[in-house]
């Protein structure tokens, strides 16, 4: 099998590691920053194009790994009539794709991703769609050999997904960013906390995290709430935020 691959970024760089690794060769890359399209190829051992209309029209996949707002754009000037055409978005509906090729699908993977780190394929969860049974066959026996887990959602089902990925992954990384930022002020190494988030992180992997919840809010602890408030008075926005959040926790109730 041979697959051809949009885009340059995190998830065409890791995607493209991925297929070669799996035996899936990348035939060419297309990005529409050239150079680093050249780039990509030269890792992945696969040409380098400067057009999208000189893709390969008999190749068997066609991967779009390029930004949700640019799906639309890229889709509107590729014309297939075999080829298995894909993108990787978490929220993109399967139906975007319909008038570039008769064999149309989604592979998200539930993963964040950076150019610079390695993720084995093998522990990401890959949610899969297509739009026809045939399609969708293939689309896993590709999934399959990238990763271990293979969720075949359908595209609303997909949405919601993205949108918990969102909140549990990038929402709590910049929580870490606010953390650090805190701390800088005050002279304090942000290290002193990778322990508790790596723990925090651990304890949901045997339990659910509403089980796990700790600290003031879930405690009831109103004094060092109303302590921690005044302590950001000068930042409205992150009390704000404090405050909503602790709310919440105290009232849990999933």
């Amino acid at each position: 099998m041979q697959a051809s691959i949009i885009g340059s970024g995190n998830v065409a760089t890791q995607l493209g590691l991925a297929l070669l690794q799996s035996n899936i060769a990348v035939k060419e890359v297309w990005s529409r920053n050239y150079q680093h399209a050249k780039r990509l190829s030269s890792t992945l051992k696969s040409n380098h194009l400067d057009a999208l209309n000189k893709l390969d029209d008999n190749i068997d996949f066609c991967f779009i790994c390029v930004k949700d707002d640019a799906i639309a754009n890229i889709v509107a000037q590729l014309h297939f009539q075999q080829t298995l055409v894909v993108h990787t978005s978490g929220s993109t509906s399967l139906k975007l794709l319909a008038n570039c090729s008769t064999h149309i699908g989604v592979l998200y993977p539930v993963q964040t991703f950076s150019q610079t780190r390695y993720v084995s394929f093998k522990s990401i969860p890959l949610a899969i769609e297509a739009n026809s049974s045939e399609a969708l066959d293939l689309l896993r026996s590709v999934a399959e050999k990238l990763s271990t887990t293979i969720l075949t959602l359908n595209s609303e089902q997909r949405k919601q997904l993205h949108l918990a990925a969102v909140i549990a992954s990038n929402f709590s990384n910049y929580m870490y960013a606010m953390a650090e930022q805190l701390l800088k002020n005050h002279q304090i190494p942000f290290d002193v906390l990778k322990p508790l988030i790596l723990e925090t992180a651990q304890k949901i992997q045997s339990s659910s995290p509403l089980q796990t919840q700790t600290g003031p809010a879930i405690r009831g602890d109103v004094n060092i709430i109303a302590q921690h408030l005044g302590m950001l008075k000068d930042d409205p926005h992150t009390q704000l935020l404090y405050q909503m959040i602790s709310e919440r926790i105290s009232n849990s109730s999933y």
